[in-house]
């Protein structure tokens, strides 16, 4: 995000707000020079995102944003501005048309993943011996392992001006994809699964998570057995084929592992663990990732 604010020639974000200053809508912008479905010409406007919270929704506030994209568009060089959504996001793709949006073209996207090194390979350099077995499933802590918690602290991270992941993520995440269920597994209090939703998909790691569990919507911490039962019970996975890593020793590491949950403690600083209690360490997510690959 800091990269795309020092362009402002190149990307943009608009933010909606009521009398009062709270926030009620983002959208963000980009303008691409390279070819974009379904349009005529280039550069093109793209509307990258675009969020309202529910209380102000069908009251303009969509509209009023994407005008502004499209006015900032105009003003770069644009006479299209274009936009995209899932197949099956119906509501989604209504809202387009209300906007003056007009479907150009339906297409499928495939990849095919070159993460798949031999074990030796993948491993190089890392000394500590695997700790994971049969895992299933994985889940990540989201704030201080995935994304930065430099932000305002009263605001929910998807409104944030800005909002950055933490080295190693994309580069983990793209290990995994494929492979095995992905989840967010978050105590976060300020951010409702929306917002976490949103901060994901502002740097581009949202597509990787099948299922966000977090204390707003569970009503339950991950020191608390009901939590790890929504989430085995949702992924399909029991808990002890769930893998399991985060930034915080007690809350990530330690209360999950007491309900057979096989966590790890990202910690790139090598701090020593209180209490002389050893648990299973990584220094970046990458090698955890690698870890996971061996054990899956």
């Amino acid at each position: 995000m800091q990269s795309q604010l020092a362009e402002p020639e190149r990307y943009a974000q608009f933010l909606a707000r009521d009398d009062d200053g709270a926030a009620l809508g983002l959208a963000e912008a980009s303008i691409r020079q390279d070819y974009v479905n379904g349009t005529d010409g280039s550069p093109v406007g793209f509307l990258e995102g675009l969020y309202v919270v529910p209380a102000a929704r069908r009251q303009g506030v969509s509209r009023a944003l994407v005008d502004a994209v499209a006015a900032w568009a105009r003003s770069r060089g644009c006479a299209e501005l274009a936009s995209d959504t899932a197949l099956d996001n119906l509501a989604g793709q209504a809202l387009h048309e209300r906007l003056g949006f007009e479907e150009t073209e339906r297409v499928v996207f495939y990849r095919r993943s070159l993460a798949g090194l031999p074990a030796s390979a993948a491993l190089a350099g890392e000394p500590a011996p695997n700790p994971l077995h049969e895992v299933q499933a994985v889940c990540f802590d989201w704030g201080g392992t995935l994304m930065s918690e430099q932000g305002p602290a009263d605001t929910p991270m998807g409104l944030w001006p800005q909002v950055q992941a933490l080295p190693g993520a994309a580069e983990a995440l793209a290990l995994l994809a494929g492979r095995l269920p992905l989840a967010i597994a978050t105590n976060a209090t300020v951010s409702r699964r929306p917002m976490i939703e949103l901060a994901l998909r502002r740097v581009g790691l949202g597509r990787h998570f099948a299922d966000v569990f977090c204390f707003t919507e569970l009503g339950h911490r991950k020191n608390e057995p009901e939590f790890w039962d929504a989430v085995e019970r949702r992924l399909g996975v029991p808990r002890e084929r769930i893998a399991m890593v985060g930034d915080s020793l007690e809350h990530d590491v330690r209360a999950p592992r007491r309900f057979g949950v096989q966590a790890v403690w990202l910690n790139p600083a090598g701090a020593a663990a209180t209490d002389g209690d050893e648990v299973p360490a990584v220094a970046d997510l990458p090698a955890f990732a690698r870890w996971v690959i061996l054990a899956s």
